[in-house]
């Protein structure tokens, strides 16, 4: 999986979406706030420039030592999502396009759980059901026109309001806000469109296709997609939901 920062700002929309999470998040000076998987550490800076005392951690090292050298104001640390652990607990968490990354829903949440005080808040924005239909439908069209299995295992977890709120509530905490919207992104590194994007982005559902089959399977789903996912300037845009919450620790 790709994440240099470049490709991660298109596919996150970092820059504003990212800040502006921070924003809800609201860090008080002297807080301490864990920034879960935290890849290179942009948003975990903006909290600790906040006045609080931010922590980062990922699962990577590279994008920790990334981190580390840009950011040498906020504390990192390479760490297991699942096997959080802290001497002191922290006052808010805080996660932006991960966890639907994250295999194992309810055992992460329940993990986050574990490091915060009570009443502490869990902010996140993460992706919702029904984000990348187009390109998901567009694939699984070409894989059936070329007699190949439409269904694929997904590497991502796309929970509705209702089933992310039964999954906090199992974890220990009771959701205050929640929100979908829609939110494409242009595909500024894909300059080949769907292809170029599964390439990116969806290279272990790939693996599951015969090798000698997925440039044709991909100049088909480029096909397919195009009308729906490009505008009158050309570009094209990722069909992204986006599901933002805030809960706290019961």
């Amino acid at each position: 999986m790709r994440w240099d920062p470049p490709f991660y700002d298109w596919l996150s929309d970092f820059s504003t979406c990212g800040n502006a999470l921070v924003d809800l998040l609201n860090p008080l000076a002297g807080e301490r706030v864990l920034d879960v998987a935290c890849r290179t550490g942009a948003l975990t800076a903006a909290i600790a420039g906040r006045g609080a005392t931010a922590k980062g951690v990922c699962g990577d090292p590279g994008k920790i030592d990334a981190a580390r050298s840009s950011h040498p104001d906020a504390e990192f640390e390479v760490s297991n999502v699942f096997e959080l652990a802290t001497d002191e607990p922290y006052d808010a968490a805080f996660s932006y396009s991960a966890f639907h990354w994250l295999p194992r829903p309810e055992d992460a949440l329940a993990s986050v759980r574990s490091v915060l005080r009570p009443s502490g808040r869990l902010v996140v924005d993460m992706g919702a059901a029904g984000s990348w239909a187009i390109l998901i439908g567009g694939l699984a069209k070409a894989a059936a026109e070329h007699g190949l299995p439409e269904e694929v295992s997904l590497p991502w977890h796309f929970p509705s309001p209702a089933q992310q709120a039964a999954l906090l509530e199992s974890a220990g905490f009771r959701v205050r806000s929640m929100e979908v919207s829609d939110r494409s992104a242009p595909m500024v590194d894909c300059r080949g469109g769907a292809g170029d994007w599964w390439r990116t982005v969806g290279a272990p559902v790939l693996a599951t296709f015969p090798p000698a089959q997925v440039d044709e399977l991909l100049a088909e789903t480029t096909r397919i997609t195009r009308p729906a996912l490009t505008g009158s300037d050309g570009v094209w845009r990722a069909d992204g939901k986006r599901l933002r919450f805030v809960a706290e620790a019961a």
